[in-house]
């Protein structure tokens, strides 16, 4: 009789939440960006974000392809902001 197979890893529910914020902003960056310039965040909590997918960014175990994957994320993710700033 062959072993019992291992357990499976734990789902990683806060990876899947960060996978469909990027998601949910990625629909949204195609709205002009003055449409969110009502939102009930401050300028300090985009700040904040922005500093956080510079963190994932730099995370030391991704790798160099995942870096660059988030690198051009962030690009496309921000640029319809940029005029905001």
């Amino acid at each position: 009789m062959p072993p019992p197979a291992p357990n499976p890893p734990p789902t990683d529910f806060a990876l899947q939440d960060f996978d469909k914020a990027i998601d949910a902003l990625k629909r949204l960056m195609t709205k002009p960006s003055a449409q969110f310039a009502q939102t009930v965040h401050s300028a300090d909590d985009l700040k904040h974000v922005e500093d956080f997918i510079h963190a994932v960014m730099g995370a030391p175990n991704a790798t160099r392809e995942q870096r660059a994957k988030l690198s051009r994320a962030r690009r496309i993710l921000w640029r319809p902001f940029e005029s905001v700033r």
